[in-house]
């Protein structure tokens, strides 16, 4: 007899209940169910919602940025870019249009 743990059906809410996203966001509902319940908090109760979705949100976002660019480290192999030249050879291309029209401007008022 297999384990239930093992069941393909209960891996999705393993991997969810891992996610720091969906933990973050429980708790800041958490927090605010539990604030709305005390009756001391109704004063306050507007800002502290404000304040926990705020912060709740910035760890979202920042949970995801870090995540994307994990994966993105992951995808690309650095030794296959060469950044510096790329830079380099960016730059030169700017360097060379403004040079462009900045002469350009000189025949003109001439």
């Amino acid at each position: 007899m297999s384990n239930f743990l093992d069941a393909p059906i209960v891996e999705p809410f393993r991997r969810l209940l891992r996610s720091r996203r969906f933990v973050t966001a429980v708790v800041a509902v958490g927090v605010v169910g539990v604030t709305s319940l005390i009756p001391g908090l109704l004063l306050v109760g507007t800002e502290l919602y404000v304040v926990v979705s705020t912060v709740a949100v910035a760890l979202i976002g920042g949970y995801s940025w870090e995540d994307s660019a994990r994966t993105a480290r992951e995808r690309t192999d650095l030794n296959d870019l060469n950044l510096r030249s790329a830079v380099q050879d960016a730059v030169f291309v700017a360097i060379n249009e403004i040079d462009f029209v900045l002469d350009e401007e000189v025949e003109v008022e001439e």
